[in-house]
């Protein structure tokens, strides 16, 4: 169920319409793009962040569909599940296409899937590519149900157009380049993954500049949220010491949430030491659970996609 949670996240910027951004996104954006290209050494890889994915142009739904969601993300963040199904399912099928219903679509799909109803699941990630085909997140998820059901040919043309209409979706690189592999396009594999290391390694040297905007920090810590690699991880745990206190808490239930052990000394000094209080607080957290994990034996371990495309030793 957790990965539905993920899929709550990543569709949140869907409840909101394109007209919802404002000129100083517009100018944080801008911002962002001339910090990558001042901080990205000898690759030309630009990167252009889309606040809170809100510029897809959907709108934000009848007040109907908006109190939908809303109560159907607060049963699934109770454990109410099966509720949480029964109001997605009844928002699937309300009023116009918008944020909140791709939303609702998007986490009951997953739902089914979780519940093994594969043919329900695919059926309605069909549905929802015909109606919301210019949506990044609908693209990439039909593109794995498509690449999990064998259909290679359209799995790739989705994975492409993921990329082609948000190109900070890393995921849909590392397994376009795995469909572009088993389909024996292996120059295209090989330029795919290319790119995805060229944007990992544009990203973490941002993310370790301390003097590059703290909101685009945020930004691409959002974005190695989904991908776990080991660029990315070195690049969390020197976020740790970031002088923006927001940028230290994100990396802190990063590194919690992946198993960084590397990082615990850094942690527990922040835990006492760090000025800021949510900062300390999210520290000792993440210290419980990294000391309890290694008492248990875990380890971290680097999977760069869902794909086992290898882990570290």
């Amino acid at each position: 169920m957790k990965r539905i949670f993920f899929v709550l996240l990543l569709t949140a910027g869907c409840d909101k319409p394109a007209e919802e951004a404002s000129p100083q996104t517009a100018t944080q954006n801008q911002t962002a793009a001339q910090t990558a290209a001042q901080t990205a050494g000898q690759t030309t890889v630009q990167i252009a962040v889309q606040t809170g994915k809100n510029t897809q142009g959907l709108g934000a739904g009848t007040p109907e569909q908006v109190e939908l969601l809303m109560t159907a993300k607060a049963d699934f963040l109770a454990d109410n599940w099966d509720a949480a199904q029964v109001v997605f399912e009844k928002l699937a099928t309300t009023g116009p296409i918008s944020g909140p219903q791709v939303t609702a679509m998007i986490a009951l799909a997953e739902i089914y899937k979780s519940k093994n109803e594969t043919a329900k699941a695919s059926a309605l990630y069909m549905d929802l590519l015909a109606r919301a085909p210019d949506i990044a997140e609908v693209q990439f998820i039909a593109g794995r149900s498509l690449a999990e059901n064998g259909d290679t040919t359209k799995g790739i043309a989705a994975y492409e157009k993921a990329i082609a209409l948000d190109d900070n979706y890393l995921q849909a690189f590392v397994e376009l380049g795995g469909l572009y592999v088993k389909a024996g396009r292996t120059e295209d594999a090989n330029k795919t993954f290319l790119l995805y290391e060229q944007r990992i390694y544009t990203m973490a040297k941002v993310l370790e500049d301390k003097t590059a905007d703290p909101i685009y920090k945020l930004e691409i810590l959002e974005i190695f949220s989904f991908v776990k690699d080991d660029r990315a991880n070195q690049a969390i745990i020197g976020a740790l010491v970031d002088p923006v206190p927001e940028v230290r808490e994100r990396a802190v239930t990063l590194t919690e949430e992946f198993f960084l052990g590397e990082a615990v000394e850094t942690i527990r000094r922040l835990s006492i030491e760090d000025p800021d209080t949510r900062v300390r607080i999210a520290a000792r957290a993440a210290i419980e659970r990294l000391e309890g994990a290694s008492k248990e034996g875990a380890h971290p371990t680097f999977v760069k996609s869902e794909g086992e495309l290898g882990t570290a030793p």
